[in-house]
């Protein structure tokens, strides 16, 4: 993600803070401070720096098992509103999107669980300052307080049914599981959006702004999530064949990147395959030509930019296994093969096109018919 940098990496994963991280960092510094002075600036930089780590680990839940239901996990993303981890891809089945969601909260009360054990072994030794708790004074019995609350307040918060939160995820999945993916995503969907909107209501109501603009963030993402599951559902039946298209323009490895530049301005497509004889050598797209261009590499070879982020799938592969595919692999072009024979390539931005064709359709009052045919290109391997 833009304007993030890396703090540290777990499991293969990195985990980023986002620089308007720092403005939340600032205002728990300003608010103990007024109160406490310097003692309280410290106080409040510490406690939520701590409680960003159980965020951090409890994206980390999410992430680990994610991995291990065969899912690529790219970043972890500490925001001021909490954290986000970036998946390539999408569970295959419900029941490993149940665990995966769960996992998250489940972090949040073992680790409150542990602190809370910690807490009660000091009050038994008479080490606990439960006065400087109740007055919320700067000290360790109230740090060990806050994180213990905050980590039961975030288990419990993200298992609010509100899609797309973790208890939303888990609606979802237990919907899916008996319906399908496309009517549980649409009617979770539809619930979280009802219930942001009493969330953002009472939040306005009370004066908790940052937790309204929780709310707005949900109700977009939520739309955003059922409108791509009515586009899939809607584009049933549309397999590989009926998306694909013979790419408008061939590099060569060997062609410098200027020239490929300039013949990239008749082509349609975003992605270009760099192909060697009857065999496809690697893919570049439109951004990276720019890219190399701007850094004065125009007479370099075009095999210098080409990367191997290219999936081979089958003509009869539906769009959202495409879709899925793509996205899980990280790759940019996919080829289709009719037995084992190339006929033609499919781009991210043909994908979605297709999908916005279907949401179209799905709306619109007369049945419209998915293209039908298959462009067949040699020489893509």
């Amino acid at each position: 993600m833009a304007w993030s940098f890396q703090v540290a990496k777990a499991f293969g994963i990195p985990i980023r803070v986002h620089l308007t991280f720092l403005l939340i960092v600032a205002w728990s510094a300003f608010t103990w401070g007024s109160r406490h002075g310097a003692r309280g600036a410290l106080f409040g930089v510490a406690s939520i720096l701590l409680l960003f780590v159980s965020v951090a680990l409890h994206e980390l839940g999410h992430s680990v098992v994610a991995q291990r239901r065969g899912l690529t996990v790219r970043e972890i993303v500490l925001l001021p509103i909490g954290g986000v981890a970036a998946l390539d891809g999408k569970p295959s089945r419900p029941r490993d999107e149940l665990w995966i969601a769960l996992a998250g909260p489940a972090v949040n009360f073992v680790l409150a669980l542990v602190l809370g054990l910690g807490a009660v072994g000091l009050a038994s030794a008479g080490l606990l300052d439960v006065a400087s708790v109740r007055a919320m004074v700067p000290t360790f019995s109230t740090l060990l307080a806050l994180l213990i609350a905050g980590n039961v307040s975030l288990g419990l918060f993200n298992l609010l049914p509100i899609f797309p939160m973790d208890g939303g995820r888990v609606l979802r999945a237990l919907l899916a599981d008996h319906y399908g993916m496309e009517k549980g995503t649409r009617w979770a969907a539809g619930f979280g959006q009802v219930a942001a909107v009493g969330l953002g209501t009472f939040a306005i109501l009370s004066g908790a702004f940052v937790m309204a603009f929780i709310a707005v963030m949900i109700f977009f993402a939520a739309g955003r999530e059922r409108l791509e599951a009515a586009a899939l559902g809607a584009a049933k039946g549309i397999v590989a064949a009926d998306v694909s298209r013979a790419p408008s323009v061939l590099l060569e490895p060997g062609e410098s990147i200027g020239s490929a530049t300039r013949r990239s301005l008749r082509a349609s497509d975003d992605v270009l395959p760099v192909v060697l004889g009857e065999r496809l050598a690697g893919v570049v797209s439109l951004a990276d030509l720019v890219v190399a261009m701007r850094t004065g590499r125009e007479r370099e070879p075009v095999a210098a930019i080409a990367s191997q982020a290219w999936i081979d799938v089958d003509v009869t592969t539906p769009l959202e296994t495409l879709l899925d595919e793509l996205a899980r692999k990280r790759a940019l072009l996919a080829v289709v093969h009719d037995q084992g024979v190339p006929v033609g390539v499919v781009t991210g931005s043909q994908l979605r096109s297709a999908l916005q064709i279907s949401g179209l359709a799905l709306r619109a009052p007369g049945p419209v018919t998915p293209p039908t045919g298959t462009a067949r290109q040699p020489g893509v391997e």
